[in-house]
């Protein structure tokens, strides 16, 4: 893919601060752009109960759909993205359910 047009949608990976995965999806949404960040649902258990959590698939990742101009401007808006990787776009399956979210079976 070529990133040669700056008003053309890609996705992008973005590099983000360690453990703070769920803030940085939080500002993008805020912000009106669209993200996907792989999280899958796991069963911790212990003696005395259960209990579902989110576990990210990538750490410190967040895959980002944007324009060039809008790239480089979430840089200054959005805290704890701290970069992107390099000026490749990256392809992302079509959406997989209903609601409009990709799903993750594993």
């Amino acid at each position: 893919m070529s990133v040669s047009d700056p008003g053309k949608l890609n996705w992008y990976v973005a590099y983000v601060k360690s453990c703070s995965e769920f803030k940085v999806a939080e500002f993008l949404e805020k912000f009106g752009y669209e993200y996907y960040l792989p999280v899958k649902r796991e069963v911790h258990q212990w003696s005395d109960r259960k209990k579902i959590v989110r576990k990210l698939v990538l750490p410190r990742m967040i895959f980002v759909h944007t324009t060039e101009f809008r790239r480089r401007k979430s840089l200054e808006e959005i805290p704890y993205l701290y970069r992107y990787m390099a000026k490749r776009t990256v392809p992302i399956p079509p959406r997989s359910s209903p609601t409009g979210r990709w799903t993750l079976s594993g």
